[in-house]
């Protein structure tokens, strides 16, 4: 299982996100020889210089106008790298994770070879051998109701029939995950959605674990005065997620309190 990180190396280059606090980022490579490194590279994700043409470019525009560099992702000779993409209409804005994926297998002349957008600010992801599992949280806005993916420049809205709601469901967020095969550009990428939002993820080699935190009324109303987490209606919900068939939600629960952190889940 591969983790994502803003630096990465196979042992020759050294893969490292260069970013600040504007949406501005890049991918930075060097060559990992001691004292003697050097720079050999750079990809910006920002501009539309590394679209695979202009025409893609230019259909990129809606998705491009903000793109920032969150995660990225090193398996053969292909590097993965996730962006946040950001864009502002009117009243409210739009939220998409991105995957580029690059070859790098001549590291001076590493060209884009593919991809891939859904719906939602980035949550978390993992690779499990060449599959990318991308998780995201879509907030529903005007015009904006159900949730898209696809590949290059078009995304769809997720089919009726992928998308699904625990018996209780009360948020107007949707939890996204696709399965995206970096390896090959014409498999087919599976999506999924289920009303619910996500705080963060554990993954094995079968199953993926989303949990989020929910604050009751008595959170929210205890103003300054100090009392014991178990004293207050705060819940976990955690949603199982099978990987051995395509992406099916298998199970659902809800335990009180919260959870400490990502290694205590």
């Amino acid at each position: 299982m591969n983790e994502a990180d803003i630096i990465k190396t196979d042992g020759k280059y050294i893969y490292c996100v260069d970013r600040d606090y504007s949406w501005k980022s890049k991918v930075v490579v060097f060559s990992a020889d001691g004292k003697d490194s050097r720079k050999v590279a750079e990809i910006d994700a920002f501009h539309e210089a590394d679209a695979a043409s202009r025409d893609e470019a230019e259909e990129w525009d809606y998705y491009t106008k903000n793109r920032r560099i969150t995660d990225m992702y090193l398996k053969d000779d292909r590097l993965i790298v996730i962006c946040g993409d950001f864009t502002n209409h009117g009243s409210h804005s739009i939220d998409m994770s991105h995957v580029r994926v690059y070859d790098i297998s001549d590291i001076e002349n590493i060209s884009l070879i593919d991809t891939f957008t859904q719906s939602g600010a980035y949550a978390s992801g993992r690779m499990i051998g060449d599959m990318l599992y991308l998780v995201s949280s879509f907030v529903s806005n005007d015009g904006e109701v159900i949730p898209a993916c696809g590949k290059n420049a078009e995304p769809a809205p997720i089919p009726a029939d992928c998308i699904y709601a625990t018996m209780d469901a009360d948020t107007p967020e949707f939890l996204v995950i696709s399965a995206y095969d970096t390896s090959n550009r014409d498999s087919r990428t599976v999506t999924k959605s289920i009303l619910g939002r996500v705080d963060d993820i554990y993954c094995n080699l079968d199953h993926l674990y989303l949990y989020s935190t929910e604050y009751g009324d008595s959170w929210y109303n205890s103003g300054l005065s100090w009392k014991s987490i178990d004293e207050f209606d705060v819940r976990t919900q955690i949603i199982k997620v099978d990987l051995s068939d395509d992406i099916a939600f298998s199970a659902y629960t809800e335990v009180n309190g919260m959870v400490d952190d990502q290694y205590a889940f």
